[in-house]
This record gives C-alpha cells, sequence and structure tokens, in this order.
C-alpha cells in the first residue's frame, strides 16, 4: 500500500479547523470544486463515527462510501468503504500552532501499489489537491 504523508500549517485557529471535520453542510458551498457534496447515511458510536456517500463534482458525479471515524478529538480516519477511491484510507491528526495556526499532518494510504517513495513523489500532486503551500 502506497502511503503519502502531507503536512502543512494554516493560518487558521485549531478551534475552527476541527469544526470544519465535524461540519459536513459547508462542504458544498467551500468546496464544490474539490470535494463535491456529502450525504449523511448514518451516524454510529455516538457520533464517534460518520458514514456518508461523498458525490465528487464534475460530469461524472461518481460516489464514494465512506466512513468517518474520530479516534480522538483531533485524530480520525477516513475509510472509502465503496465507490470511487475503494480501499483508500486517510489519517489525519491536527495540532495547535503558535497563536492562531493548526498544523495538519495527513497521511493517504492507497491500495494496490507499493510504497515507494519515489512513486509518492510523483503522485503526491493528483492525490491532493491543494493551493497552500507547505512550511
Amino acid at each position: 500500500m502506497l502511503q503519502i504523508s502531507y503536512r502543512l500549517t494554516l493560518d487558521c485557529p485549531l478551534y475552527v479547523i476541527l469544526s470544519q471535520y465535524y461540519d459536513y453542510e459547508h462542504i458544498g458551498t467551500v468546496h464544490p470544486r474539490t470535494l463535491g457534496e456529502y450525504r449523511l447515511v448514518d451516524v454510529r458510536e455516538e457520533g464517534r463515527e460518520i458514514l456518508y456517500d461523498q458525490v465528487w463534482p464534475g460530469r461524472r458525479r461518481r460516489t464514494s462510501r465512506v466512513r468517518h471515524r474520530y479516534l480522538s478529538p483531533l485524530t480520525m480516519e477516513f475509510d472509502f468503504l465503496a465507490g470511487r477511491y475503494r480501499g483508500t484510507r486517510v489519517r489525519t491528526r491536527l495540532a495547535p500552532r503558535g497563536e492562531g495556526s493548526t498544523l495538519v499532518d495527513e497521511t493517504y494510504c492507497i491500495p494496490g501499489l507499493p510504497n515507494w517513495r519515489w512513486l509518492a513523489h510523483w503522485l503526491k500532486p493528483f492525490v491532493i489537491d491543494c493551493k497552500v503551500t507547505e512550511r
């Protein structure tokens, strides 16, 4: 399984970043071109596990079934269970960085590919569609 790690510091307080991971309603308006829209399917384990369908933007409107698990308030996993990107896992860790900044540390685990460092470097721009620069 190929693993691509990505770390960036956002000039935004931790509580704002964390609240967006809990607020699925903002996706369609804030990220319509990159994330599309989310449709809630089920909430389990007292809200620590959320199942949703992600409808990707574009003409084909592909769908992924995703399980979003909160391992702690600042650590979570996204497992793509069916559809587009099936078998992929994204691990996210958040940490405060100074006053008003947040470190976002993510690892994308992509099945069916060997964990070769050079391959990760080549695929990273296609996996992470983000215009924010790394620090």
